[in-house]
């Protein structure tokens, strides 16, 4: 049975987005009420990996990728109009 919008290979439970000022953009955000989040630092600059010896820099890619991520708000209840405002505000980070 197929459900419209319906994926059940998809747990629907991060929205995450790349901005180049991170910091900004979240910043921005949370000025207009709406809380991003930052999720999962790179798993070998946690302090048991490093206990091992992994520094900074030994990943770039993955370290470049958790400079630059940020979670948008995300849940079932999460309205159309809801959405659209999280949209527009991003917008209006970006095109002043």
């Amino acid at each position: 049975m197929s459900h419209s919008g319906y994926h059940p290979d998809h747990a629907y439970h991060l929205y995450v987005i790349e901005a180049d000022d991170r910091l900004g953009l979240y910043i921005h955000l949370r000025k207009h009420n709406i809380y991003g989040q930052i999720h999962y630092i790179p798993t070998h600059l946690m302090p048991y990996y490093r206990s091992f010896g992994w520094k900074e820099g030994d990943l770039p890619n993955a370290e470049a990728y958790y400079k630059h991520c940020i979670s948008l708000p995300m849940y079932p209840t999460l309205t159309d109009d809801e959405q659209d405002f999280v949209i527009e505000t991003i917008n209006s980070y970006y095109n002043g």
